[in-house]
């Protein structure tokens, strides 16, 4: 018995060394750049413009369609439309999962237009990514994310709402949604039972450190 419960502890111990469960190839060719940023509370994913083969939002012709950046990042719909964020929402939240919608947001570099972050707290990760990865990022977004019903954002506002076919929970959350678009870009990382932003800052700065000794400069695929 003592032998059964040493070799499951090592098991556990060799299974949670490295963050990266698969190393992406060598010498991928860096076509696009994803910044993934969190401000210890919320997450996401940010992409160059030209990095998308398509436009995600359909309003055109004011100043926020002009700017060079898009976030993206998951949240429930009531909250993050600001339809509800009593205190009431939050706690019924942690019990019972809640309507999914992904956030896409038009910014200048530094995520300055995105609302609601705190800035004070912000943290970013730049990761260079190959063609192969942007597109099976893109497809992953569209197919599995979203539902492709849009709530159109006003003119001159940032932000378009995606509804989602996946629910909100706790164990659901934006980090989840910003581990799943790393992994489908092609940094494959272990995922935790419970995602926070101190378990993702964590396993972010782990998995660079990891990359940087095993040589790799480009995740992809």
């Amino acid at each position: 018995m003592r032998l059964l419960f040493a070799a499951l502890i090592s098991l556990l111990v060799c299974s949670c060394a490295t963050v990266v469960r698969t190393m992406p190839p060598k010498d991928l060719t860096a076509a696009h750049q994803l910044t993934v940023f969190t401000d210890g509370f919320h997450s996401g994913i940010v992409l160059n413009k030209a990095s998308m083969p398509e436009a995600l939002d359909p309003q055109t012709g004011d100043e926020p369609a002009t700017w060079p950046q898009q976030t993206l990042h998951f949240g429930e719909v009531k909250w993050t439309s600001g339809a509800d964020n009593s205190m009431w929402h939050a706690i019924g939240l942690a019990i019972v999962p809640g309507e999914g919608v992904v956030q896409s947001d038009h910014t200048r570099k530094g995520l300055v237009d995105v609302p609601g972050l705190d800035f004070g707290k912000m943290k970013m990760w730049n990761f260079p990514v190959n063609q192969a990865g942007i597109d099976s990022l893109i497809f992953d977004l569209k197919t599995i994310w979203m539902s492709g019903i849009v709530m159109p954002r006003e003119l001159g506002t940032p932000s378009t709402l995606y509804p989602s076919p996946l629910r909100w929970s706790l164990y659901h959350n934006c980090h989840d949604f910003t581990i799943d678009m790393l992994r489908s870009a092609g940094l494959d990382l272990h995922t935790r039972w419970l995602y926070l932003a101190g378990g993702l800052t964590n396993d972010l700065d782990e998995a660079q450190r990891e990359m940087a000794k095993a040589g790799i400069t480009v995740i992809g695929k």
